[in-house]
């Protein structure tokens, strides 16, 4: 799966995240086919190996996917754009003494060949949002001014404000609760849109050199475990809901068991420091009569 440097690990359990979405149903897999983010890439824009790399490891298909659940406004995501928009290098500051080779300034290519540039599309993603390849910026090729279309219109994005975000071994039932907070999860290079009754509804790039997404049905396995990334408003998310790697509904309840012991152990702290200032406020008394 594809490393993304600023992809946060996120609890997407909490309230006050993103409108839960609507199920979706068998006839949804048949349209993933069918939409604007499921057509085959042309041969120009499979030429561009940022963008084809982008499909290939279903980077592509979420953003569009969840564009589509979370929107009325559905169009293919331009991976171009954001390259374009992206940082063109990476400065180091106040790097501790003897930490000089490992932390070093580098050069960011935004260019359809330096694959190191879609490793920071999380970080442009938040920051600008995509535009659509389709009728703006094409994925054809890297644009030289990623704020106007080839119409000469000024830009429009969409999922501004989003960032990625990275789920570690969630149950089936968890899994569910992503797809209906935040409209799809990528996961194995697989996008998973919904369900209906015992099985996944999946977008699934079944040839990898035709570069278009099918609509398929998988079994649910309730015991797999399953990690994988998604697209979140950060905007709505609060500090407690960014606690570290998550492990699931288990890791949760490890963790809120951990924080009650630490409670616990300080307020029987607290209680016994109470009694010793108690008694030594009597002996004090007594030895004044």
């Amino acid at each position: 799966m594809m490393r993304m440097n600023n992809a946060i690990t996120i609890n997407p359990k909490t309230p006050n995240t993103t409108p839960i979405i609507t199920l979706l149903s068998t006839k949804d897999a048949n349209e993933i086919t069918k939409s604007v983010t499921g057509k085959i890439l042309n041969k120009t824009e499979k030429a561009c190996n940022n963008v084809a790399a982008a499909h290939k490891k279903g980077l592509y298909g979420l953003l569009g996917f969840t564009l589509k659940a979370l929107s009325t406004t559905r169009f293919p995501p331009s991976i171009t754009h954001l390259i374009r928009k992206g940082p063109s290098q990476v400065v180091y500051k106040n790097v501790p003494s003897g930490l000089q080779d490992v932390f070093q300034d580098k050069e960011i290519p935004q260019t359809c060949e330096n694959e190191d540039a879609l490793n920071y599309l999380s970080f442009t993603l938040q920051k600008y949002g995509f535009a659509d390849s389709r009728e703006c910026i094409s994925n054809e090729a890297i644009p030289d001014d990623p704020d106007r279309c080839v119409t000469e219109k000024k830009t429009k994005t969409k999922l501004k404000g989003y960032r990625i975000g990275h789920f570690v071994d969630y149950e089936a039932r968890d899994v569910r609760g992503l797809i209906q907070r935040f409209g799809a999860v990528l996961i194995d290079e697989q996008i998973f849109v919904g369900w209906e009754n015992t099985k996944w509804i999946v977008a699934v790039n079944e040839d990898k050199k035709e570069y278009k997404y099918t609509g398929v049905m998988y079994g649910i396995d309730e015991f797999k475990k399953y990690s994988g990334y998604l697209v979140f408003n950060a905007s709505y998310v609060d500090n407690n809901v960014i606690i570290g790697v998550v492990f699931g509904v288990l890791g949760i309840i490890a963790i809120a068991l951990f924080i009650l012991i630490i409670y616990c152990c300080c307020c029987r702290k607290k209680k016994e420091q109470e009694y010793q200032n108690a008694e030594m406020h009597g002996t004090g008394s007594e030895s004044k009569v």
